[in-house]
């Protein structure tokens, strides 16, 4: 199972964002499991992740993060946050989660 970890401010602008991207897990091969977390629960909750995607506005928290697990740590583009490109942003983590 590959366990994607969604991480924003507060955990709310993630709620909409996170609906869409289990919607489109459901149309890839592999068995997934994605879930949010606020910067405040963030050490909780990236313990057993494969993938640690950042929403924009916690972009300053990605090296701080990055020292606490030994897994990809990355930023999401802008553009697809804002768009809410849950396909684009499914796609990347699984690219992350294969290196």
């Amino acid at each position: 199972m590959t366990k994607i970890v969604l991480v924003c401010n507060a955990g709310i602008s993630n709620t909409i964002l996170l609906k869409h991207m289990q919607e489109e897990v459901e149309n890839k091969e592999g068995n997934f499991e994605i879930t949010s977390s606020s910067i405040s629960e963030v050490d909780s909750k990236i313990l057993n992740a494969d993938v640690v995607l950042l929403s924009p506005q916690v972009a300053f928290e990605r090296e701080s993060i990055a020292k606490k697990v030994s897994v990809p740590v990355e930023v999401v583009s802008t553009e697809a946050y804002a768009n809410l490109d849950a396909l684009a942003i499914v796609e990347y983590a699984i690219k992350l989660a294969k290196k």
